[in-house]
C-alpha cells in the first residue's frame, strides 16, 4: 500500500475503497490506484470527488451538482442533480443498483445508467434496503420496492422523526436490517416495524 500523503496535497481516504484513492494535486482532483497509477487525471472540472462505492464515484461540478464516474474515471452521470440523498458526513451512493438524487425540488432514484429509474415525486428519501425504501410524501412514510410501487402505506408522520442536526436527516429512520425498521421516536421511546408494518421491539 502507498503513502498517498507523500506525493499528493490531499486524500480523501488513506485506505484504498475498491482499488482506488481520490487525491488532490495542486489544487485539481484524481483518482489513483494502489500502485500509484493515475485513474482519473487530475481535473479542476470537479470541486469534489468521493470515494469509490459499488464501483461508482460521486462527484460534484464547479457548479456545485452532482453525478457519478466509474471505478475507471470515465463519467457516465454527468453532473445535473442538486443533491444525494445521505448521511451526517457522507452519502448512500447506489445501493440495490440505484441512488437517490434530488432535481433540485423532489427526490427520486436513478440506475448506474443514469435513467430514472423511480421519478422526482417525494419530499425526502432513504437507501433501498432488502428490497425496499422509505420516502416522504405529504408529511408521511412510507415504503417502497424498485418499481415504486407502494408496499408499506404511507402512514409514518414526519413529526415523529428525531433529526439531530440539518445534515443528519433522521438517517436511521426508515431503513430495513434484518427485517426490522424504526419508524418513529415518540416520548423519548423508539418505535420499530417489520415488513408487515407490525410493530416490533427494537433491536438493542
Amino acid at each position: 500500500m502507498i503513502d498517498p500523503n507523500s506525493k499528493y496535497d490531499e486524500t480523501w481516504s488513506h485506505d484504498a475503497s475498491e482499488g482506488r484513492i481520490v487525491v488532490a494535486k495542486n489544487g485539481k482532483y484524481g483518482i489513483i490506484d494502489t500502485s500509484n497509477k493515475v485513474i482519473l487525471p487530475f481535473t479542476s472540472k470537479y470541486n469534489f470527488i468521493d470515494g469509490v462505492k459499488g464501483g461508482m464515484a460521486l462527484v460534484q461540478s464547479q457548479s456545485g451538482k452532482y453525478g457519478f464516474v466509474d471505478k475507471n474515471g470515465k463519467e457516465v452521470i454527468a453532473p445535473k442533480y442538486a443533491g444525494t440523498d445521505g448521511y451526517f458526513g457522507g452519502y448512500y451512493g447506489f445501493q440495490e443498483g440505484l441512488a437517490g438524487m434530488s432535481d433540485g425540488k423532489k427526490w427520486g432514484y436513478i440506475t448506474k445508467t443514469g435513467k430514472v429509474a423511480i421519478p422526482f415525486i417525494y419530499d425526502e428519501i432513504r437507501p433501498f434496503s432488502e428490497g425496499v425504501a422509505g420516502v416522504l410524501k405529504n408529511g408521511k412514510w412510507g415504503f417502497i420496492n424498485g418499481t415504486n410501487k407502494t408496499v408499506i402505506p404511507f402512514q409514518f408522520s414526519d413529526e415523529n422523526v428525531a433529526r439531530y442536526s440539518v445534515n443528519y436527516m433522521g438517517a436511521n429512520y426508515f431503513i430495513f436490517d434484518n427485517g426490522i425498521a424504526e419508524v418513529a421516536m415518540i416520548n423519548d421511546q423508539e418505535v420499530c416495524i417489520n415488513k408487515s408494518a407490525k410493530k416490533v421491539a427494537c433491536p438493542n
